[in-house]
């Protein structure tokens, strides 16, 4: 078949830049991170080891949120899919965590693990000396501690669960990551339309509404496209087109719709190529 486009469009809800606040504000946090780094160079130096080791880990913390928020960002912009993972099964079609997003994610929260631990202990046992009054000194020797058991939760839920992350989409449902990696499973019969929502904080959110049981008003459901392998355009391309093709859908169980996703043949234009008729 020849292949009519060479990339997804995005769509208009995904089309704003990064505005001059957003910018400043990753800038002031790359910034910091880099003094951080620095205040780790000159306490090594000075033999003090313990302030290394704590702005060291700190300063890698902002490295790593900011690659984070630029990885969704990246997503979010995303409009081919060369390179990337898709991998076509029995029991669906299966669009893999983005793996910089998780890369991302680890050393943000790996990196918090850490700083949280020396914050608190060198804090509480008075060898860490950073410039705080004691007021804030005590503040922050409470914090710490639940800051690194939060990112080690974090960590683990992203290493332990990573099945749970991926967005997998069968002939009669979609499976997809909800909060906290936990999974949640949509019947194509359920879905009553879906739109790409407004981006906020560098999301891609696709709005699937779905029929509820018992006659009770469709409720929302959200997918964050962005952090898939293939990225916002095409997930959404993906989603819209098995629920506005449902003569399409078998492709799901075998390697046709990974062909489709990788040859560009998500437009409504492609449905009658592969399936013999409009879908």
């Amino acid at each position: 078949m020849t292949r009519r486009h060479t990339f997804y469009p995005l769509p208009r809800e995904l089309h704003s830049e990064l505005g001059i606040r957003e910018y400043l504000g990753l800038s002031m946090m790359a910034a910091f991170g880099i003094y951080l780094l620095f205040l780790s160079g000159s306490s090594s130096v000075d033999r003090e080891w313990l302030r290394a080791a704590f702005f060291t880990t700190s300063g890698m913390t902002c490295i790593g949120f900011l690659a984070l928020i630029w990885s969704g960002y990246s997503g979010r912009r995303r409009i081919t899919v060369e390179g990337t993972s898709v991998l076509p099964g029995k029991n669906g079609l299966v669009i893999p965590w983005s793996r910089p997003h998780l890369y991302a994610t680890l050393l943000a929260f790996g990196s918090l693990v850490p700083a949280g631990l020396l914050l608190s202990i060198g804090l509480w046992s008075g060898l860490l000396d950073i410039p705080l009054t004691a007021g804030q000194a005590g503040i922050f020797s409470i914090i710490g501690l639940p800051l690194s058991l939060l990112a080690i939760g974090v960590i683990a839920v992203h290493v332990s669960m990573q099945r749970t992350r991926s967005l997998i989409i069968s002939p009669t449902e979609l499976t997809f990551p909800g909060v906290l990696s936990m999974q949640r499973t949509v019947r194509w019969a359920d879905v009553r339309s879906i739109e790409m929502g407004p981006s906020t904080l560098g999301n891609a959110v696709v709005r699937l509404e779905v029929r509820r049981s018992g006659g009770q008003n469709n409720s929302k459901r959200a997918i964050y496209a962005e952090r898939f392998s293939i990225g916002a355009a095409a997930t959404f391309q993906l989603i819209r087109f098995y629920h506005d093709h449902p003569r399409s859908r078998d492709e799901l169980g075998d390697n046709r719709s990974a062909d489709r996703i990788l040859t560009y043949g998500l437009m409504d234009e492609d449905a009658a190529d592969r399936t013999g008729g409009v879908g």
